[in-house]
């Protein structure tokens, strides 16, 4: 029986290949988060839930040496040169999914602050107008692209970028 268990974070492509860049990290990286940029110009888990977010993920390093783990579970530590992708929509990454969530295949996912991925929560509208609250345009990075728990600790999924 084939494993369902992928080895690599940018699992299918919607078209050509995708440009594989490198940069440093601000602090620990672990393949899969979805990314942004530190003040200092470097990479980090992408730390606003909900808020916008390029569809920026760490990809796992192959060179990395440890042949006991797979490279996917090797985390990048703090100032080493990292490497990310850019995902186009239609791309399938293998993500994480945030601690306590499930979603169903089709759902909107966004940041959960932490590198992971959450479902998507829409934002309620107060027509009196008391309230205040940010909306965030480009807070939708993927949708679920399979059936997904995560209870006890966040968990991988494949995510079809937006």
């Amino acid at each position: 029986m084939a494993s369902t268990t992928f080895k690599t974070i940018l699992i299918t492509t919607n078209g050509a290949e995708r440009r594989i860049f490198e940069a440093v990290t601000d602090a620990a990286v672990t393949p899969g988060e979805l990314l942004q940029w530190s003040s200092d110009d470097q990479l980090k888990a992408h730390a606003t839930a909900g808020g916008n977010a390029l569809p920026m993920f760490a990809l796992e390093d192959p060179y990395n040496g440890d042949t006991s783990n797979p490279a996917i579970d090797v985390d990048y530590g703090t100032n080493e040169q990292a490497r990310y992708v850019f995902a186009r929509p239609g791309d399938v990454v293998y993500a994480f999914l945030a601690d306590g969530q499930s979603v169903n295949k089709g759902d909107a996912l966004e940041s959960d602050g932490a590198g992971a991925l959450q479902a998507h929560t829409a934002r309620a509208v107060n027509e009196g107008g008391s309230s205040t609250y940010t909306v965030y345009t480009d807070g939708i990075v993927a949708y679920a692209d399979e059936d997904k728990s995560a209870s006890g600790a966040r968990a991988r999924i494949k995510a079809r970028v937006a």
